[in-house]
């Protein structure tokens, strides 16, 4: 967290609450160089209790590529989740005028950490594509056969 990607450890509890920021920057799928990442040792608790997630995209994420930003190294599962961010919720982020999103899990990576996955193409989009393939190879070959 901060101006360019990189890995913020801490040793002890942590809290995010209500008025609080997690600014993220994705530039790539390496934790802590490419994209940002909370470390929380083995001795510490993550409670969230409010706060908002935002997030910089610096490139074009594959799909099904996961972002562990929250690495929680204790045992005990992240409490709460982000007034913006449920379980499961969808965040944005655009790169070269394009849109995509991330999808939330508060018990991703080893079970406790906050991972944000890039969905698979749906059914309906892929379907969408397929047509507009096919449409433009019909007036391709309309257009050679003339």
């Amino acid at each position: 967290p901060g101006l360019t990607p990189g890995d913020l450890t801490a040793k002890g509890d942590t809290s995010f609450t209500p008025g609080s920021t997690f600014a993220l920057e994705i530039n790539g799928p390496a934790p802590g160089t490419q994209h940002d990442q909370l470390t929380v040792g083995p001795n510490g608790t993550i409670s969230i209790t409010g706060g908002d997630v935002t997030l910089a995209l610096g490139y074009t994420p594959a799909g099904t590529e996961m972002f562990t930003v929250i690495d929680n190294q204790s045992a005990t599962p992240i409490s709460g989740t982000f007034a913006n961010l449920p379980q499961g919720g969808i965040i944005s982020g655009t790169f070269n005028a394009i849109s995509y999103d991330f999808v939330a899990n508060y018990q991703g990576g080893d079970g406790n950490d906050l991972v944000l996955t890039v969905p698979e193409p749906t059914s309906g989009v892929l379907a969408l594509a397929s047509l507009c393939l096919t449409a433009g190879l019909r007036r391709f070959r309309r257009q050679y056969r003339a």
